[in-house]
């Protein structure tokens, strides 16, 4: 009889073992490709958990795929940026555990020479941490005077 409750525990055990694997295993994958269809390497894919804030970086292959494994269950957003090419961003969606995200063909845009051209220093330091023109212009500037009088007080 206690042979058979050990064989019994050990049958029962083994079989629930791919279930608990799975409790926070969750897969988001994807390949990305330039406006010609080719594979586009060298890809940053940025995957951002919405609850924690967390924020898992990949590199596509010479294939242009990205995957992302054994990610814990909740909303995440992606993003996708490259030298180049105007970034992009998907909307909001659940990972939930032995259900695979795959998307579909991502295609980015390559941004013309006039929008990737700094015309400013502003612009010229933007380019530099990856931002084209559009991102640069939809940000607020602080400006202050560091030395005399507020701004306010000058038109006074």
């Amino acid at each position: 009889m206690p042979r058979r409750f050990k064989r019994g525990c050990l049958l029962a055990l083994t079989l629930a073992l791919p279930v608990c694997g799975q409790s926070g295993a969750g897969l988001v994958s994807g390949h990305v490709f330039a406006g010609d269809q080719a594979p586009l390497a060298g890809v940053e894919a940025q995957l951002i958990n919405l609850t924690s804030a967390q924020v898992l970086r990949r590199e596509t292959g010479s294939d242009g795929a990205f995957q992302f494994a054994n990610l814990i269950s909740g909303r995440y957003s992606l993003a996708l940026v490259r030298d180049r090419y105007q970034a992009w961003r998907s909307g909001p969606f659940e990972v939930l555990p032995g259900i695979p995200v795959a998307f579909p063909p991502i295609v980015m845009r390559r941004l013309s020479a006039s929008s990737t051209r700094p015309r400013s220093g502003l612009e010229e330091m933007a380019l530099e941490h990856g931002l084209a023109r559009e991102h640069v212009e939809a940000r607020p500037i602080e400006v202050r005077a560091e030395r005399g009088p507020p701004l306010h007080q000058l038109h006074q």
